[in-house]
């Protein structure tokens, strides 16, 4: 007996857990249908998504603004027309945007179907469904009746003339019924295929609800329509772009397909459709005036200047379908079309938007008057000056003035060959190098590629120079600005001077310098610049290099010529860190180093030759 009522009184105890754990369970989702409830009063219902837009929970204002996309997308859904019944328009479907024929979505009835609440038998646990499951809500479309009329009537109007081209003819159209379409049932096949295709293409068939008769003067215009579109298109015309004499036809059945006719009812008139000027202006590709580049420059005060940059001109300008038509009736032979400006891609517009302003940057390296050198250091500064670096773009030297030669201005003079000063044409432009390479330095711009001379230079910065050669080294400087940069190097009696113009961007300068030995005879010399751009104040560090030997040897010690018939200049010293660093005489050469076994680090521009091997490679002409 005792086992008995223990045993019931189990069972009684298990159903008991199971009815409060079901209390439990109810009483918190009423709850939270009552807190659920008590924040919809004025919020949109959660879970509401109305073409990939989420608009749950939302304030119906803050709805309408996030349904922005989809009134757009409303707005630009293409449609195409199709008349059928119609003895015009039927083989021609007119193509409008969902705007042009007044349809638009309608907000508010959209936000009422997406808080449009559940059925009462489920709506205390419907709130859990909402916060977790996502519901789409399909746009409301609306239509205005009115803007469809007006926009649709023009094509159906039994009082407005038609003419249609028949075997390349105009005709009129003389039908003695016109249909009529029911615009009621048209706007709903519009609204349904725009809420389908939201954004996309449709085709919508005009439903007809009756025929009316043709207007008797309707028909007379569209005769006498039909016979002025023959008469002025008849044989096609010619037409000439102004200021050129270069003339082109355009054909009779050609043009006859850009007539067409604009109006209603007894306003219609013929048109010539402004598709047409696409039409022209392919007559006249690559015809008209190319325009004037401009040309930056400096006055006798130093300041920037911009002259020349006129626009040319090409097919064709907006009036030129006026002025076609114009032409066409009055059947002059030859139409006049008017050109348009056309920018050259190098003109005023441009140069002002390089910012080329001020004076960011300048160097002087000085030389001995009267030696030929000095006549290719200024023919070399003649044929750069001017030269514009657009920003993050290239300049090479050699890219630029191309093989030193006596035709291009340029004689010879002395420069280094595998290490000894030999003449060639062209000697001493490293010069103009070096001091290209200091302002470009001191400007903060980029060395992508550069070689120092092989015998360190007195008249040029210790470690902070450049040679060149053709075809190489080079100098290659990139333009790291969003300003354009203009070179502008001059000569005096007894030196270059190279000036860099722009907007002030960076402020560069030598931080520091070291030097350690490479191989036997040659010295490694590594200068730091830090540059500190303007606009945030930011600052970075980079190096230059540079790799001198002594005249005539290799870094190994070895003699970098066998034999040797040129007159060898003073003897050059590699100076020892922190001394007045004297080297060759002022007034030498340069040098012609061949590249390609330079010890450069880590991927750094070139800087010399160190393998201490005698160059095989051409030898080069300056």
């Amino acid at each position: 007996m005792l086992r008995r009522l223990r045993q019931r009184e189990g069972r009684y105890s298990w159903l008991w857990q199971v009815m409060v754990g079901l209390a439990v369970a109810l009483a918190a989702l009423l709850a939270g249908w009552q807190v659920y409830e008590s924040g919809q009063d004025s919020e949109i219902r959660e879970g509401a998504v109305v073409a990939g837009v989420d608009i749950g929970g939302l304030e119906p204002e803050e709805a309408v603004t996030a349904l922005e996309p989809v009134v757009q997308e409303v707005a630009e859904t293409m449609i195409e027309l199709q008349f059928p019944d119609h003895p015009v328009f039927r083989d021609r479907p007119v193509e409008l945007k969902a705007s042009d024929l007044g349809i638009s979505l309608d907000a508010e009835q959209t936000l009422a179907q997406a808080d449009d609440p559940p059925p009462p038998v489920v709506r205390p646990a419907a709130w859990l469904f909402d916060l977790f499951a996502s519901r789409e809500v399909s746009p409301a479309v609306t239509t205005d009746l009115g803007t469809l009329a007006g926009t649709v009537d023009p094509y159906t109007d039994p009082e407005t003339p038609r003419i249609e081209l028949v075997d390349g003819v105009f005709r009129p159209v003389l039908s003695t019924n016109v249909p009529v379409p029911d615009m009621e049932l048209l706007a709903a096949r519009l609204e349904e295929a725009v809420r389908n295709n939201l954004g996309g293409r449709v085709t919508v068939e005009v439903p007809i609800r009756g025929m009316e008769p043709i207007d008797p003067i309707a028909a007379n215009l569209a005769t006498a329509l039909a016979a002025h579109a023959n008469k002025i298109t008849a044989g096609g015309v010619t037409v000439q772009l102004e200021g050129t004499d270069v003339q082109q036809h355009f054909g009779e059945l050609a043009l006859r397909q850009f007539i067409d006719t604009q109006g209603e009812k007894h306003e219609t008139h013929l048109i010539v459709h402004p598709r047409i000027a696409d039409t022209l202006a392919s007559f006249f590709v690559g015809i008209g005036g190319p325009g004037v580049p401009a040309t930056i420059g400096l006055d006798e005060t130093g300041a920037v200047t911009i002259s020349g940059g006129e626009a040319g001109f090409k097919c064709c300008d907006a009036s030129v379908v006026d002025a076609l038509v114009v032409g066409m009736v009055a059947d002059e032979p030859v139409i006049t079309l008017p050109a348009t400006p056309a920018p050259h891609p190098q003109g005023r517009e441009w140069a002002e938007s390089l910012g080329i302003a001020d004076l960011v940057a300048e160097f002087t390296t000085p030389f001995r008057p009267g030696q030929d050198r000095v006549r290719n250091i200024a023919r070399i500064s003649e044929l750069t000056r001017g030269v514009v670096i657009e920003p993050g773009q290239r300049f090479s030297v050699n890219g630029h003035v191309g093989p030193r030669t006596l035709n291009n201005g340029f004689v010879p003079a002395a420069m280094i060959l595998d290490g000894v000063f030999v003449d060639s044409v062209g000697g001493g432009i490293s010069q103009y190098a070096t001091t290209l390479f200091n302002a470009a330095f001191f400007a903060g711009l980029e060395f992508i590629d550069y070689q120092s001379h092989s015998i360190y230079l007195s008249r040029y910065p210790y470690g902070r120079e450049a040679t060149v050669s053709y075809p190489a080294p080079d100098l290659v400087i990139e333009n790291n600005t969003p300003y354009g940069v203009m070179l502008w190097p001059t000569t005096a009696d007894d030196s270059i001077t190279v000036r860099l113009y722009s907007t002030p961007w960076v402020l560069a300068e030598q931080t520091n310098q070291w030097s350690e030995p490479r191989g036997t005879s040659c010295t490694r010399v590594v200068t730091e610049r830090t540059r500190t751009w303007l606009e945030d104040g930011r600052s970075e560090t980079d190096t230059v290099r540079a790799l001198y030997r002594p005249e005539g040897l290799n870094c190994d010690g070895t003699p970098s010529v066998t034999t040797t018939t040129t007159t060898i200049a003073p003897e050059s010293i590699v100076p020892a860190e922190g001394s007045e660093h004297q080297g060759a005489e002022e007034g030498e050469g340069d040098q012609l180093e061949p590249t390609g076994s330079d010890g450069s680090e880590g991927g750094e521009p070139s800087s010399g030759d160190e393998t201490g091997s005698t160059p095989t490679t051409t030898i080069p002409d300056e």
